[in-house]
């Protein structure tokens, strides 16, 4: 999957936002507290988030400025399997999500909305559909490893390796097929029937319960052969109560004999006693009827309480309801004022936006024509001093000296006229040859001096003249000469020289030549110093921008303005206080509008509020009615039952002295049968107990003599020794049932060891490409530091080593936190290449290179664009170090200017 662009509206802090990502590389840089983790937030929470969910989590995406109930809108467009696709998704305040299918710019499928686009989003990026809680990092299938918030910058700890790095998809000659992991499943639910996690085996299991069906076998067998040998027990205490029983039955006839002659004499008796027993049962029906009449009008007066009760309820609950309904109506008034106030206000709102923005339009066209004045100033001005500079610049040569080669040359012409006095005392060789026409041809160390520069007395002293020497007298003595001439014709070249390449005759031309060439310089120096005060900028970029502002001034001119924004906004004032006061106005004007619409929320939740309690009590009352009605039918029923309370009292008034008299007659009853009972009655009560207990002693004797017959019989030696062989064929029965089993449960053991070896090999078919990729990855960082890694089966680092040593000898939890930061990128960039083959894939890194030197950080850098060269990889980085990542080639995006 690729991202292509993602918009945020009401997200944390940004209002409204639309980034745009490159398809190689996208740097979203920023200070911290911009916003930039929040973009990778955004994006998490718009594809693997359901838009019902409630978690705080997702109601903390909401602005903290906002007012009122507020819709949290993320909209994605990504690439995935060579489609296009959008998702828009919706939290808190109107939920909803929207899957479309993009075709070109404009036209577009939808897919489904809701809850089915969250499943098939899901489905697609090969995620786990979350609760109504917050999604977790490890439930983002892939995305775990690609997509790095800064709270998750450490590797996966959870999931599972065949899920999210698609074994299934191209692990080489083995795969784990969904027939695989079907089978693997059915093994391991065959290994937990019989054995726990440790290899034990668990309790329930088959295995376990024949044992311990075996084990009560035996306890059988070991109680069966007790058995036998207490038979002969049983066969003496059975001879016991044989003798006894005799004994036994002649007291009982002795006592059933005493018992005949005690009812003879308390034949009358019998009599009494029933007549004591009827007039108990008159007594019993008068109390019952007594008890009837009691309750009838119990029952009278509690429905006759009841219904008042319920009539009273009644009436208030009707009160009760025509006050909601009278506040009800009252809100409906204040509701439908506060629709148009805020109506009108928004009209009010609305013109204020107008004349701002009008304003706004005027303070610019000013703004632009006071731009437009300033840069024609400017260029005239530059113009001015671009025709000073063209006239110096003429007027200007070349100097091939400075002050310090005219200070030398000065030296030089110094040393030439020292040389020249002392040529006075030593003289030169001078020969003088007489010329035509009188004339003298002089010879100063055998160079002819032209005419004009001498003049002769005689040989003895010759007066000679040079140029930039004067006039020198030399005496003609020629030895002393020799040392000074080399000297002297060296320093006349040098000067000589100099002046040839300035183009002058002496050394005050040349020095006049340089003071007018350093003034003009001066002058030069001063008009670009005054171009650069008005403005540094080249004609042609100020003559741009001229024609920009002219263009930007004839769209402002074309724009119309309403005849609102004609009379109330003058253009004779200072736009800048206008424009401050329509945009005050509108503040205004606005906040009076949030706090009507906050009002009219408020109005409309005690509408809603009071409207449900009227609902309530309507129900209430008609549960009340129909409670009341109900009552009256009882009550009537009753009435019809039993008659009026007034009957029932007379009943009851009759009952009670029916019930004294009754009453009298049972006394005297009473009085005749306690006379009798105390004499012949008490006996016949002893001998009845009497024989009773007697009666029973024999009875559990009997009992007791055939149980001890049939345990006699039952655990007769043949009877035993069968009972105890059928146990033993039991045991045996089990002992081999429990053999099988355990051969079972080993046999589903050693083939779940064999597919878990086998998806192991799988895995490493997987693992070990990345492992690999990782030494390289890692080396390349390191300048070659580690040359060796240890992964476990989840891909997390155990071990390195560094180059030159034989074993893996360094933990990775032992090694640096900078280390650790570049290990765990090689990883994921091992793991993004992977993913790769199956299709474009996305890697996101928020704030990386925490704790990486600069040197490893410029490395893991290179080393990322490499990876994105060889892949179809798009990298996402957040960070606020931008320079640090301007080498990518792709796009540079500041946040706080999107």
């Amino acid at each position: 999957m690729k991202l292509v662009s993602v918009e945020l509206e009401n997200w944390r802090k940004h209002d409204r936002k639309k980034i745009e990502f490159d398809d190689r590389s996208t740097v979203i840089y920023g200070p911290n507290e911009t916003g930039k983790s929040t973009i990778l937030e955004a994006l998490s929470r718009g594809l693997f988030d359901r838009s019902s969910s409630r978690a705080e989590e997702i109601k903390r995406v909401t602005p903290l400025t906002a007012l009122g109930s507020v819709s949290s809108t993320i909209k994605i467009v990504f690439d995935l399997n060579e489609e296009r696709y959008l998702v828009e998704k919706t939290f808190n305040h109107n939920r909803g999500t929207k899957l479309y299918k993009l075709y070109g710019s404009k036209k577009r499928d939808l897919l489904a909305q809701d809850d089915a686009a969250d499943r098939l989003l899901i489905e697609m990026l090969e995620a786990d559909l979350p609760t109504s809680r917050a999604s977790k990092p490890s439930k983002w299938g892939a995305f775990y490893w690609l997509w790095t918030p800064q709270d998750n910058r450490a590797l996966p700890s959870e999931g599972d390796p065949t899920s999210s790095l698609h074994l299934d998809q191209g692990a080489g000659a083995v795969l784990v097929t969904p027939k695989f992991l079907s089978v693997q499943e059915k093994l391991n639910n065959g290994y937990s029937t019989h054995f726990t996690r440790t290899g034990k085996i668990k309790k329930g299991s088959p295995i376990h319960v024949i044992t311990e069906q075996l084990n009560g076998l035996k306890i059988n067998r070991d109680g069966w052969n007790l058995k036998v040998r207490s038979i002969d027990e049983y066969k003496q205490e059975l001879d016991s109560k044989d003798k006894d029983l005799p004994r036994l039955e002649d007291a009982l006839r002795q006592s059933k004999f005493n018992l005949e002659t005690a009812r003879e004499e308390a034949s009358d008796f019998s009599k009494l006693e029933v007549e004591l027993e009827a007039s108990r049962a008159k007594i019993r029906d008068v109390e019952r009827n007594i008890d009837d009449a009691t309750k009838a009008i119990e029952g009278l007066q509690d429905s006759s309480n009841a219904i008042q009760e319920l009539q009273r309820l009644e009436r208030s609950l009707r009160n009760d309801l025509s006050r909601v309904e009278a506040i009800c109506d009252r809100l409906d008034s204040e509701l439908m004022e506060l629709n148009d106030k805020i109506e009108k206000k928004s009209d009010e709102l609305r013109d204020c936006d107008e004349l701002t923005a009008d304003a706004r339009v005027l303070y610019t066209k000013r703004d632009i024509q006071k731009q437009i004045s300033d840069i024609n100033d400017k260029i005239e001005r530059i113009g001015k001093i671009s025709e000073g500079l063209d006239e110096l610049t003429s007027k200007q040569k070349p100097l091939l000296v400075t002050q310090k080669d005219l200070d030398e040359l000065e030296s030089k012409r110094i040393q030439i006229n020292i040389l020249s006095q002392r040529l006075d005392e030593s003289g030169l060789y001078v020969e003088v040859v007489p010329g035509e026409k009188d004339s003298l041809a002089v010879f100063v160390d055998g160079k002819e001096l032209s005419e004009g520069q001498n003049t002769s007395t005689g040989t003895e002293e010759v007066k000679v003249s040079y140029k930039e020497l004067g006039e020198v007298n030399i005496r003609a003595d020629l030895q002393k000469a020799r040392d000074i001439k080399s000297d002297i014709e060296r320093l006349k070249a040098t000067v000589k020289e100099a002046l040839t390449q300035s183009a002058v005759d002496s050394l005050e031309q040349l020095k006049l030549l340089y003071s007018e060439q350093v003034e003009i310089q001066n002058e030069i120096n001063q008009l670009f110093a005054g171009r650069k005060g008005i403005d540094e900028r080249p004609i042609e970029e100020m003559t741009n921008e001229l024609e920009l502002l002219n263009e930007k001034r004839i769209g402002y001119e074309k724009i119309e303005r309403s005849e609102l924004s004609k009379k109330s906004n003058p253009t004779d004032v200072d736009l800048g206080s206008l424009v401050n006061q329509r945009e005050d106005e509108r503040k205004i004007a606005n906040d009076q509008l949030n706090d009507l619409r906050i009002g009219r929320e408020k109005n409309s939740g005690s509408l809603e509020s009071r409207k449900g309690e009227m609902i309530e009590l309507r129900t209430r009352h008609e549960h009340v009615s129909d409670t009341l009605m109900k009552s009256l039918e009882t009550q009537q029923d009753l009435i019809q039952r039993h008659g009026s309370e007034a009957i029932q009292d007379n009943l009851l008034k009759a009952e009670k002295e029916k019930l004294n008299l009754r009453k009298e007659e049972q006394a005297t009853i009473e009085k005749r049968y306690v006379e009798i009972k105390e004499g012949p009655i008490n006996r016949i009560k002893t001998l009845e107990t009497k024989i009773e207990n007697q009666q029973e002693i024999i009875q559990n004797h009997r009992a007791a003599l055939e149980q001890l017959k049939g345990k006699i019989i039952e655990g007769s030696q043949d009877g035993a020794y069968s009972r105890l062989s059928d146990v033993e064929s039991k045991i045996e029965t089990h002992e081999d049932r429990l053999q099988r089993v355990r051969l079972q449960a080993s046999s589903i053991k050693l083939l779940k060891d064999v597919l878990e070896q086998q998806y192991l090999q799988s895995l490493k078919s997987v693992t070990e490409p990345i492992r690999q990729d990782v030494e390289i990855y890692l080396g390349y960082i390191t300048g070659d530091l580690h040359d060796r890694i240890e992964l476990d089966d989840n891909l997390m680092p155990i071990r390195l080593s560094e180059r030159g040593l034989i074993d893996l000898g360094l933990d990775v939890e032992d090694g640096s936190s900078g280390l650790r930061e570049a290990l765990a990128l090689c990883i994921r960039l091992a793991v993004a290449k992977h993913l790769s083959y199956r299709g474009p894939q996305c890697l996101m890194l928020d704030d990386p290179f925490v704790h990486v030197s600069r040197d490893r950080s410029e490395r893991m850098i290179e080393l990322i664009r490499r990876v994105i060269d060889e892949s179809s990889l798009q990298v996402v980085v957040l960070t606020h170090r931008p320079m640090e990542f301007a080498g990518f080639s792709g796009k540079m995006v500041d946040i706080q200017s999107v």
